[in-house]
């Protein structure tokens, strides 16, 4: 768990840099990680797919930003209110 943020801040950073390719493997990387520790509708887990799906669309390759972004927006409304 503590490797998440730290992957996911250096992505941001790589993003408001104007580097979205260093940006998606970085991003990519944090999804990874979430995923291997955390349930699939866990907050963290549907960050890092919106993260990853913000540096896709900034790519141009927005059938996968908007196919991901749909991913993780139907996960959190299924695991319901985050207590």
């Amino acid at each position: 768990p503590d490797l998440v943020p730290p992957s996911s801040t250096l992505a941001q950073a790589e993003l408001a840099r104007g580097r979205p390719r260093e940006a998606e493997r970085a991003f990519r990387q944090a999804l990874e990680l979430s995923q291997q520790v955390f349930p699939r509708e866990h907050p963290w887990v549907l960050r890092a797919k919106n993260n990853l799906a913000v540096a896709l669309g900034r790519l141009g390759r927005l059938d996968e930003a908007v196919s991901l972004s749909d991913e993780a927006i139907a996960a959190r409304r299924a695991a319901g209110p985050h207590p």
